[in-house]
């Protein structure tokens, strides 16, 4: 595992490149390997020998696994085990039990992982979960036109302000911004999107945390947690200091 650590792309995070190790020391291929790098394991080391059997799974199926699958397995499996859904009562809003709390993968090919993923469905009776939504935070959104940036494009900058809005974002970019949709809601931080407007929509780009206490920023992240470009950089200090927040490290 260390020769695999060793050889690691030099853009992953830390826990990304151990996740990185662990897949080439099981056999897995560098593509997959990187791409469970890029998912929630990243930042999930708990449950070991159950994200370990996981993984063999995925890298038993590898040749078959189509473009951009790993990180949408994962991250439903993770929400089978550990999401739980907030539901209206007549008491207020209770929280739920995870559908698959007891979920084991003993057995189970990655035809039948396919299988529980496109199947599962919250089934409460006739309640719905609750859209997690929170309140915007002190900075306001910034619109760059094409006049001001390096590149001559339009961008924007845009608070994420549900937990639907984080899951699209992270799938976007193929990162686990979804994750932070509690600690957006109990205001520990906010998620803000920095956009490109092309072709008549806006591409997300790059993904900020504002840590809500001081007022600074925490992580930028752009696709699969890789370094955002100079200009988008660029356009994040100059949001940051007509903001008066810290700019990221």
């Amino acid at each position: 595992m260390q020769h695999h650590l060793r050889t690691a792309p030099d853009d992953l995070s830390p826990m990304g490149a151990l996740r990185f190790a662990e897949v080439r020391g099981l056999g897995g291929g560098i593509p997959l390997a990187r791409e469970i790098a890029d998912s929630i394991l990243n930042q999930q080391f708990e449950h070991v020998a159950f994200w370990r059997s996981t993984l063999l799974i995925l890298i038993a199926h590898e040749k078959s696994l189509r473009r951009g699958e790993v990180c949408e397995l994962i991250d439903s499996i993770y929400d089978l085990l550990f999401a739980a859904p907030q539901i209206p009562t007549e008491n207020g809003i209770e929280s739920r039990t995870p559908a698959c709390p007891d979920l084991a993968m003993k057995g189970r090919t990655l035809d039948s992982l396919r299988r529980l993923v496109n199947d599962w469905r919250p089934h409460y009776g006739d309640d719905r979960p609750v859209q997690r939504t929170w309140p915007q935070s002190q900075p306001r959104p910034l619109l760059f036109p094409a006049s001001t940036t390096p590149d001559g494009a339009t961008w924007r900058i845009v608070e994420l302000l549900n937990a639907t809005a984080l899951r699209v974002e992270g799938r976007a970019l193929r990162h686990c911004v979804a994750m932070y949709d509690w600690d957006c809601d109990r205001r520990l931080c906010a998620i803000w999107s920095l956009r490109r407007h092309e072709h008549g929509v806006d591409r997300p780009v790059a993904t900020i945390e504002l840590n809500l206490a001081d007022q600074t920023i925490e992580q930028l992240k752009a696709y699969k947690n890789r370094r955002p470009s100079p200009v988008a950089r660029t356009l994040v200090d100059r949001w940051a200091k007509e903001s008066n927040i810290v700019p990221p490290p």
